[in-house]
């Protein structure tokens, strides 16, 4: 239930407070962290399983032919494009606690870590579907 239903149209038009902001943001990030985290969980978990399921094939079937390789190599890069945007977010994290230890503003919403690290994990999600359309492909290949 949305909770400004209730508000009037004048409560509707002024600004949040500071209280206020401070509570979304809090509410706000945990959403977006939980979120972040399954992603990162699904990117690897299925990565891994690519990996897995295209050794298998080609062991099975004595090769992985052209298609095959490319989602290897795909299913990999993508790990490691998971496993770098791991190491950016830390980074992230620690300049930003650097700069509250230093009483410094950093900026609401990142800086270039937090750029960097949001196109690892849209390259790493590409890459894992690019993957899967690659082993596709190579299925459709196998006599």
């Amino acid at each position: 239930m949305r909770a400004d239903r209730f508000l009037t149209a004048a409560q509707k038009k002024q600004p949040l407070s500071d209280k206020e902001v401070a509570e979304l943001w809090t509410q706000f990030t945990e959403a977006y962290d939980d979120a972040q985290r399954s992603y990162d969980t699904s990117v690897r978990a299925l990565a891994a399983g690519g990996i897995a399921v295209s050794a298998t094939l080609a062991a099975a079937f004595d090769g992985l032919g052209a298609w095959g390789t490319w989602a290897v190599w795909l299913f990999g890069a993508s790990l490691l494009l998971n496993t770098f945007s791991y190491w950016t977010a830390q980074r992230d994290v620690m300049k930003r606690l650097s700069d509250l230890g230093e009483r410094k503003r950093a900026p609401e919403y990142g800086n270039w870590l937090t750029t960097f690290t949001t196109a690892l994990n849209i390259a790493a999600g590409l890459a894992l579907v690019i993957a899967g359309g690659c082993l596709a492909a190579y299925a459709t290949t196998i006599d």
